[in-house]
């Protein structure tokens, strides 16, 4: 599958399918999406709800009400499920735009870093989920 932006869902329809999609008994199953992250695919059953760009890099962003629950229940379901297919690394100090609270983690696989962070901005009034893939 090319690479393309996805917008592909309302976001108050698409907590519930990204964390039902993820939460898959089989890792086998769980770690196909992220293999196809890993060689530059965007899997739309990873992406729901997710506006993505795959220009130089694939920047996914998911976006909540301020603080919501549902926002901390995908970074970590996105978390737990990166951890279980890909080798964490050190997340880089980098700039985060002043949100009032920020979590990170970093993965690596072969020539590429994957991240997926936690922003929370109450000047917008919102929290943002961001699932980033660079390839080195």
């Amino acid at each position: 599958m090319p690479c393309r932006a996805v917008h592909l869902m309302p976001r108050a329809l698409a907590l519930p399918v990204v964390l039902i999609w993820l939460s898959g008994p089989a890792p086998a199953q769980t770690c196909g999406w992220v293999e196809a992250l890993v060689s530059g695919q965007v899997s739309p059953d990873m992406a729901e709800g997710a506006v993505c760009t795959t220009e130089d890099q694939i920047v996914c962003r998911w976006d909540f009400a301020y603080r919501a629950t549902a926002a901390g229940a995908l970074f970590d379901t996105l978390s737990e499920t990166l951890s279980a297919c890909l080798d964490p690394a050190d997340a880089p100090a980098a700039p985060v735009n002043h949100p009032d609270s920020y979590a990170q983690r970093q993965y690596r696989a072969a020539q590429t870093a994957v991240s997926v962070a936690l922003k929370d901005k109450a000047g917008l009034d919102k929290s943002f989920v961001f699932l980033r893939v660079d390839r080195e």
